[in-house]
């Protein structure tokens, strides 16, 4: 659910995402929603990329090209999407965002004390 735009976060059986008004939609039978990842999607690691970063870290955004303004935009760690291959991420202002690790620079304390403060 994203709170702000008031829809829902939808995975297609093709792999896409797609965001509806619960006006929009209607249960689906059980034996139609996939178990896992949808084939479609690129293969990625089951596993996260071994680093310092997991749940709880906080982190800055870095290194985006198609929403450049999110970059320097800090959040925190919630969990590993393996079939997204990103992290799942709670920014400062709310909202959440799945990125990929290259674009998740790790705060120290310190760094982010001082982020949050200014």
């Amino acid at each position: 659910w994203e709170e702000s735009e008031g829809r829902w976060k939808v995975r297609m059986d093709d792999g896409s995402g797609k965001m509806f008004k619960p006006s929009n939609m209607k249960p689906a039978e059980l034996a139609a929603v996939p178990d896992a990842c949808p084939d479609e999607v690129s293969p990625v690691p089951p596993e996260p990329p071994v680093s310092a970063l997991g749940p709880s870290s906080r982190i800055r955004i870095i290194g985006l090209k198609a929403q450049p303004h999110l970059n320097g935009e800090l959040g925190t760690v919630v969990e590993w999407d393996d079939c997204e291959g990103r992290w799942k991420v709670h920014m400062d202002d709310g909202s959440g965002k799945m990125l990929k690790p290259a674009n998740l620079q790790l705060m120290d304390e310190q760094t982010s004390s001082l982020a949050s403060a200014g």
